[in-house]
């Protein structure tokens, strides 16, 4: 039988894609067998004046309390990252269940704000241990 990656991995839309001029909330995502959860954020323009911070936070339950995770904050700012592609990755294990994305938009005008996409994965592939973000 061949190896369908497939079978170890839920894609999950958090944010779909539109202009946006306010904070944009997720709905709980439930990480439960899964060991990663990769992080996506893709933006178009940003109006210069505009900042974008998207924040993982986790909960044991999905209609609990959320706190965030420390170090899972990607801050996009309107005069330097238009157009960008931000990444990072979360060891799940040891995580509380569930998570939760969300955006707090600051300043005026808008922004392109592509989407926001997370990859649940069950496979061991990495051992990183801290979430990291880059362009």
């Amino acid at each position: 039988m061949k190896n369908d990656a497939t079978l170890s991995m839920k894609v999950v839309q958090v944010h779909e894609p539109e202009s946006r001029s306010a904070d944009v909330l997720s709905a709980a995502i439930d990480t439960q067998g899964f060991e990663y959860a990769l992080l996506i954020v893709s933006c178009g323009t940003l109006a210069d004046t505009a900042t974008l911070a998207v924040q993982v936070s986790t909960a044991t339950a999905s209609g609990g309390s959320y706190s965030d995770v420390s170090g899972a904050l990607v801050s996009i700012d309107g005069s330097a990252d238009d157009d960008s592609i931000f990444a990072g990755q979360i060891r799940l294990d040891g995580a509380e269940r569930y998570l939760k994305v969300n955006g707090d938009y600051t300043g005026s005008g808008s922004v392109v704000y592509s989407t926001t996409v997370v990859l649940l994965n069950a496979v061991d592939s990495t051992d990183a241990t801290t979430l990291t973000f880059s362009v």
